[in-house]
């Protein structure tokens, strides 16, 4: 982060809780950062010095003094993403680069429902990742997966769990989408978390403008 250099003496590295695709928004990121002249500022003094240097699309909204072995990254936190939907006949504009446009008469949110229900809980994920997934395991555990209305045409999926995989999101939501248009049979994408090579029957990876990452919760 630029924004340190040009405070301190050095330059430090900035260590975020997890990386996101280009694209993707986020209602709150963590990061720390090791300071060796952080008292010579007050709290206040670094949020107001390091938002003068930020670009107007990224805003530091809290500091906090921790225990020297934090580790944004490394230390047991979950994470909760939101991927935004908007279902209209025409797209809003003020909503162009913020929610994914969903043009249909039909969606069946009970199939929908279902699916969110039993992706639920300790998976392999596999069938829903990026081909370019670099991590050890696929298996991964989501606790909490739902479908949340704001009102009659705008809803978001919510998944919250300790560690995702590249794109799996993205791909989660295509595929509850896909089944909720009926384009994906459920008992075909509740058989891809147990089976191998079923990639091409489920949804589509979804753009990332309508992903956000709303919340990382330290455990």
């Amino acid at each position: 982060m630029q924004a340190f250099s040009k405070l301190c003496d050095n330059e430090p590295r900035v260590i975020g809780a997890g990386r996101t695709d280009a694209g993707v928004h986020a209602y709150q990121q963590v990061a720390h950062v090791d300071l060796e002249n952080f008292n010579k500022r007050s709290e206040e003094s670094w949020l107001n010095a390091l938002n003068s240097l930020t670009d107007p699309n990224l805003w530091v909204t809290n500091i906090a003094i921790v225990e020297d072995d934090f580790h944004a990254r490394f230390l047991p936190h979950t994470k909760t993403y939101q991927y935004h939907v908007e279902w209209s006949p025409y797209p809003n504009p003020f909503y162009a680069y913020r929610r994914f446009h969903l043009r249909t008469r039909h969606f069946n949110f009970e199939l929908v429902k279902e699916f969110l229900k039993a992706v639920k809980g300790e998976h392999d994920f596999k069938n829903y990742c990026s081909i370019n997934n670099a991590t050890d395991t696929t298996i991964r555990t989501i606790v909490k997966s739902e479908l949340v209305q704001i009102d009659e045409h705008n809803f978001y999926f919510e998944f919250q769990g300790k560690g995702f995989l590249q794109h799996m999101v993205r791909i989660l939501t295509g595929t509850a989408i896909y089944i909720g248009l009926e384009r994906v049979n459920l008992e075909t994408a509740l058989k891809a978390l147990q089976k191998d090579d079923m990639r091409d029957q489920l949804g589509v990876t979804l753009p990332p403008h309508g992903l956000v990452l709303a919340s990382t919760r330290y455990v």
